[in-house]
């Protein structure tokens, strides 16, 4: 039984008290509610008040148990928080087995399977699991990650099936309902921000103290629908697995001890699943926003402002005019008074908390996420006038460019909440120099800045006259050749250039090393994947150059 299946079922239902409570269609899944709609004829007051029921017991016509938990009665219908499968007389569990929505592919990416079909097959890579404790409301609690395999025969067909179960129980004492609920629930929500894609629950079981399984199931998100066609779900997640091992006691510490965890993080991971009108997203993301920046800077207030001198002087004169016999000492300590009453302490801005907590942060990470100070602008203008309900006035430029600031302040909130679970900066720049995935795609980060900082690219500084030239010459992006000197400084080598281009001409076929096109000792040549060359502020981007020493050539 998955969460995302609906299902309808006659059935018979019963309480402990109120004994048969007549025949009755039980309905739940695909995210609704579970209730049941009782006949006419149930022993049950049909009124329109609540009729608080606790547990119903209901058996289908196949012979099959289910326990209703927390129930009320609205007339002929009873609904439920919970839904137990199963015949299970003491509702008493002491562990919750989840399966989630595609982070098992997350989980088992690098798992191989060797061998000989019909011999031996071997699993080969299997990841590394989770075993941790964390504390959540005074409670310690224990994580770990179970594989679960099965094979079906289906005619000629054997279908192997994988994913992972992630299992939570309390170290003393039995888990409740709610406890089960919301570890689940707050568990998928690490993973989607971890991973960038909304994580769902797709099956959950629940041990009972006797060691037997029976599933639960209450109404949640249903799982967001992707392209089952391409690999590409993996290359999109943020952040992969492997980069996260032997950090997740201090991820999950530090998530479940979050001050940010009910509020802002479960809004973040929520606002992955929204595909609406983008007015309603933007003021989503910035409201987002205005609550992180107002938590980072508490509850500091800014200097006691008395009241405009303008409107004090209007209230001398009206005192004036109206009691001219006040003598001037009295006039002055009623408009002291005044001031006193009417002064405030207002606190800070939006734009001011904001500032102060991008001052805070990672220099590095917030030049690279690239928000500028007309971009914060823009989304503050948007912000207003969305909530004020008026129209939004923006030209074409900036409805382009609204999008991407979106997207850079959902990036921005991913990048705090990586340092809130623990992580580094340099855990959160390894999933943002994943080119493929959704956040770097969409965001049009300063690509420079990450190559400089990741040290994913090499840098070279050049004189006016030498950036000059190179920017006049056509069609080298791309495998292009320099000579490095002594001391580092580079530049365009014609004589190179032209033996890689006769080389392309010949259109020889295989795989052929620099020493073969070019002519020179492997040691006198390097590939370099990405590299730019600078001056001043002003860039050169080259993409798959050859680099070589200019001490190691042979003279011409």
């Amino acid at each position: 039984m998955t969460f995302a299946e609906e299902h309808t079922y006659a059935v018979e239902l019963r309480h402990d008290e109120l004994g048969d409570l007549g025949n009755g269609k039980l309905t739940f899944g695909g995210g609704q509610q579970v209730s049941a709609q009782l006949s006419m004829l149930s022993p049950i007051p049909h009124s329109e008040d609540k009729y608080p029921l606790g547990v119903v017991r209901a058996i289908d016509d196949k012979g099959k148990h289910y326990a209703l938990c927390g129930c009320v009665a609205y007339g002929l219908t009873i609904y439920a928080d919970y839904l137990i499968t199963g015949e299970v007389p003491d509702l008493q569990f002491d562990r919750v087995d989840i399966r989630y929505s595609d982070i098992s592919e997350w989980f088992l990416q690098w798992c191989s399977i060797n061998g000989t079909v019909g011999d031996t097959l071997t699993w080969e890579r299997l990841p590394q699991h989770i075993d941790t404790d964390f504390v959540d409301a005074g409670r310690q609690f224990n994580l770990t990650t179970e594989y679960v395999g099965t094979l079906d025969h289906r005619g000629e067909d054997h279908i192997l099936h994988e994913h992972v179960d992630f299992c939570i129980q309390p170290t003393a004492g039995v888990i409740t309902f709610d406890e089960a609920r919301g570890k689940a629930m707050q568990l998928a929500c690490l993973f989607s921000i971890l991973v960038g894609h909304p994580i769902s629950i797709l099956e959950l079981y629940l041990r009972t103290t006797s060691q037997d399984f029976c599933g639960l199931y209450f109404p949640t998100f249903k799982p967001v629908p992707r392209d089952l066609s391409n690999d590409r779900f993996l290359l999109s997640c943020f952040i992969q697995k492997h980069f996260l091992d032997g950090q997740w006691q201090t991820i999950l510490q530090n998530f479940f001890g979050s001050e940010h965890r009910k509020i802002r993080w479960t809004r973040l991971a929520g606002m992955q699943r929204y595909d609406d009108f983008w007015e309603y997203e933007a003021l989503g993301y910035v409201t987002l926003l205005d609550s992180y920046v107002s938590h980072h800077m508490g509850h500091r207030k800014g200097a006691v402002v008395a009241p405009p001198s303008r409107k004090m002087r209007i209230m001398e004169a009206t005192l004036e005019q109206l009691a001219p016999s006040l003598n001037k000492a009295l006039v002055t300590s009623i408009l002291a008074a005044v001031s006193r009453i009417f002064s405030s302490r207002p606190g800070q801005s939006f734009s001011q908390k904001y500032e102060a907590t991008i001052a805070a942060s990672d220099v590095d990470v917030i030049r690279i996420i690239n928000i500028s100070d007309e971009d914060f602008q823009l989304i503050k203008k948007v912000r207003n006038n969305v909530a004020h309900g008026n129209e939004i006035g923006l030209d074409d430029d900036e409805l382009q460019q609204i999008h991407v600031v979106v997207r850079r302040i959902e990036l921005l909130l991913t990048y705090w909440a990586f340092v809130d679970f623990g992580l580094s900066k340099i855990d959160f720049l390894k999933g943002l120099n994943n080119p493929f995935s959704r956040l770097r795609r969409l965001t049009n980060v300063n690509a420079k800045h990450l190559a400089r900082v990741t040290k994913t690219a090499e840098f070279f500084q050049v004189s006016s006259q030498v950036f000059g030239a190179l920017s006049s010459q056509k069609g080298i992006a791309a495998f292009a050749c320099f000579l490095e000197g002594p001391n580092g400084e580079i530049e365009f080598s014609d004589h190179f250039m032209q033996m890689q281009r006769d080389w392309q001409k010949a259109r020889r076929t295989g795989m052929f090393t620099a020493d073969q096109i070019f002519g020179v000792s492997l040691d006198a040549v390097r590939h370099v994947n990405h590299m730019y060359i600078e001056c001043g502020e002003e860039t050169l981007e080259f993409h798959g150059t050859y680099v070589f020493n200019q001490s190691m050539l042979n003279p011409a």
